[in-house]
């Protein structure tokens, strides 16, 4: 009897790139031979979101196997390691964005990825559950994507704020302009639902009053600043263990925080703040994702406003 050997990087690549290919509804083209050129990426990935109609492209580089990677037991997470610093340093000089995979080649086989930003490190790029290749990681890696396209600073304008003595005349004149602003706003990086929602979150009674006072001065001024590019964007996940997420009727519940941030923005009473403007995410997907690769009309998504305030 003939046996047939398979390279272990051959099966990597392909696996990944049909996993990233499959969850963006998209193309996937090699870029280069295997081995040749510096620095040379491996794959094309083009795609279009749920938010526009433009194709957007991003370039693909896939490590297969533990010799590219070592477990951190204290920080809990992978550490990538074997790629050359000299490589990430040209990548992040690049005018293309850059993602990088890890396929794991467990018995169960994972995929990771890493966002290559213009800061990312050339020697410290961590993996952690967070980074898990999944159906809701694609609105992650879009939303990175989409800032590293960003061609200039912010720019707000100086926010002039109104001035209140009470609590209670504040919240009616902010309940009466968050009514005109409420609803969806289209943002460049895609729809936020502006609801009822943030309303209660920021008025809750164990949040401190300055708190409250402070984020229902700012509330009325949302839609405008959300118009803008943030000069960072975090995820959060509430468990860090993607696969603690709630399960209900065959689907998969994603719930996080996506968290925009605004430096340097000047206000008539302060100056050089931070605003930070902070969103649930919420994701359905179906759980079976990975035999039965679904259509995008089965992948429901929905960014809702939760908070904003301000620290200088």
């Amino acid at each position: 009897m003939q046996i047939k050997k398979y390279k272990l990087s051959n099966i990597g690549e392909n696996f990944g790139s049909n996993l990233i290919a499959s969850l963006f509804d998209g193309e996937i083209q090699r870029e280069t031979l295997s081995g040749e050129g510096s620095a040379a990426l491996d794959f094309q990935l083009k795609y279009k979101n749920f938010f526009d109609i433009s194709v957007k492209q991003i370039g693909v580089q896939i490590k297969t196997g533990n010799s590219y990677t070592e477990w951190l037991k204290t920080k809990k997470c992978y550490s990538l390691r074997n790629i050359d610093p000299e490589h990430i340093e040209k990548w992040k000089k690049n005018n293309q964005s850059v993602i990088i995979l890890w396929v794991n080649p467990k018995k169960k086989i994972e995929v990771y990825w890493k966002f290559i930003k213009p800061t990312s490190s050339s020697d410290f790029l961590y993996l952690t559950n967070n980074n898990l290749l999944r159906p809701h990681s694609i609105f992650e890696i879009d939303r990175l994507f989409t800032l590293s396209q960003k061609k200039s600073k912010n720019g707000i304008p100086l926010i002039t704020l109104k001035q209140f003595t009470t609590l209670a005349d504040v919240k009616k004149w902010s309940k009466k302009e968050y009514s005109r602003i409420k609803g969806e706003v289209s943002t460049p990086f895609g729809i936020i639902s502006l609801s009822g929602y943030a309303w209660k979150h920021l008025i809750r009674k164990n949040r401190n009053v300055t708190h409250i006072f402070d984020s229902l001065l700012l509330l009325r001024n949302v839609k405008t600043i959300l118009n803008f590019y943030p000069d960072q964007i975090q995820t959060i996940s509430p468990d860090n263990n993607p696969e603690n997420l709630n399960k209900h009727n065959n689907n998969i519940l994603s719930q996080k925080r996506v968290l925009f941030i605004y430096r340097n923005v000047n206000f008539n009473d302060k100056k050089g703040c931070t605003v930070y403007i902070r969103m649930k995410e919420t994701i359905i997907y179906p759980k079976n994702w990975r035999e039965n690769f679904f259509a995008k009309d089965k992948l429901q998504y929905k960014l809702t406003l939760e908070s904003i305030y301000r620290k200088t």
